[in-house]
């Protein structure tokens, strides 16, 4: 999945100490969501944001340790879809479920970003460019 061209993957420094994650993992994202070419026209367009928490062994293995996903057009409610502009940026939180995981010393913390995870999750059906801007956060849940 992380040599796909369509995924982002953002990975910390190692870390010295053991850091303990417990709890809820918050990707607050800023994104553009645009139609590719060939996309069908007069379909509603949106997107899936994909986030993927990894441990990034020294070596180079990734483990997963949580994934989730939220559709653009759900941003702000489950039950009342917002239009998707093209271009126009807006703020998607993914919440991914609870961790309680100790990232060892010479470990980085890995981030993969994408709007797909198939065939884990059902593929948009209008084909899109999600682009990641600035300003983005991951909150983690704090242990010692």
């Amino acid at each position: 999945v992380l040599d796909r061209p369509d995924v982002v993957f953002l990975a910390s420094d190692p870390v010295a100490r053991t850091v303990r994650l417990e709890g809820r993992a918050i990707a607050t994202l800023d994104v553009t969501v645009d139609p590719l070419p060939g996309a069908p026209a007069g379909t509603s367009l949106d997107a899936d944001v994909h986030v993927r928490l990894c441990d990034v062994f020294p070596d180079g293995r990734v483990m997963l340790l949580a994934d989730a996903a939220r559709r653009v057009s759900l941003r702000r409610s489950f039950s009342r879809p917002q239009p998707v502009e093209p271009g126009r940026q807006v703020t998607v939180e993914v919440i991914l479920p609870d961790l309680a995981f100790d990232l060892q010393p010479g470990h980085h913390l890995g981030l993969a970003i994408s709007a797909s995870n198939a065939p884990r999750y059902e593929v948009s059906p209008v084909p899109v460019r999600l682009t990641l801007h600035g300003g983005s956060t991951l909150d983690l849940p704090g242990g010692r």
